[in-house]
C-alpha cells in the first residue's frame, strides 16, 4: 500500500506563492492596532480571520485608529502576511 497525502497540506512555497498573487493589489483593511514601529499599523482584509489568517502590515503618514478602514496596496508578501502602503 502506498503512502497517502492528505489534500489539504501545504508547503512554505504554496502559502507564499498564494500570497504573491496580492502584490500590486488594491484592498481594504481595517485597522486592529498601531505596531512598535512608527507609522507602521497591524490589520486584516475582509477574507482575514482574527487570530487564524494572516496579517496585513500597514505604512501610512497619518495616524490610523483600531475601527479604522482605509485603502491599501500591497508592496511585498511574506510567508503569511502582507504588506501594504495606505494610499491616503
Amino acid at each position: 500500500m502506498g503512502e497517502v497525502k492528505p489534500s489539504h497540506i501545504h508547503t512554505v512555497s504554496d502559502h507564499t506563492l498564494q500570497n504573491r498573487q496580492w502584490l500590486g493589489r488594491e484592498v481594504k483593511v481595517l485597522i486592529e492596532e498601531p505596531d512598535a514601529e512608527p507609522g507602521l499599523y497591524v490589520g486584516r482584509t475582509y477574507a482575514d480571520a482574527p487570530e487564524v489568517d494572516g496579517q496585513v502590515f500597514v505604512r501610512s503618514r497619518r495616524e490610523r485608529m483600531p475601527g479604522e478602514f482605509l485603502k491599501a496596496r500591497v508592496v511585498d508578501t511574506y510567508e503569511y502576511d502582507l504588506v501594504a502602503e495606505a494610499i491616503e
